[in-house]
């Protein structure tokens, strides 16, 4: 009769080839979880960049906010969701010329679990960071 079964050197050549697959997927993983977080900063930025434009525009001033609560509340159209979901946190200073705020700075400084690096982007589309 014959025995059926796996023997202890098979099982552990296959604990060995799932293990090295393990070393290589894990890594790529997370590079790509750290991409898909900063790809948040960045259409976030290039979106107040666009609606700060559009805003000067209609009112020859851009407009400031200290933090991400306040840009939601004072920039029409900047809708990034709930300020607490969010992996960065977003905040607008402005250059003025007298009372006229002229020009601005948006950075995007990440927030516990998020990748580091901070954007920035101004009115010229002069962007740092890790773009």
């Amino acid at each position: 009769m014959k025995a059926r079964g796996f023997t202890l050197v098979e099982l552990m050549i296959v604990v060995a080839i799932l293990g090295i697959l393990a070393a290589v997927a894990v890594p790529m993983y997370r590079g790509y979880v750290s991409n898909a977080k900063r790809s948040e900063a960045k259409a976030n930025l290039e979106t107040i960049r666009l609606l700060e434009e559009q805003y000067y525009a209609d009112h020859k001033t851009y407009v400031t906010g200290s933090d991400t609560v306040t840009l939601i509340a004072n920039l029409p159209g900047f809708e990034p969701g709930d300020a607490a979901d969010l992996y960065y946190d977003y905040k607008v200073e402005a250059g003025s010329t007298g009372d006229i705020a002229t020009s601005f700075k948006a950075t995007a400084t990440p927030k516990s679990g998020a990748p580091s690096g901070t954007f920035t982007i101004d009115e010229k589309n002069n962007k740092t960071g890790p773009w």
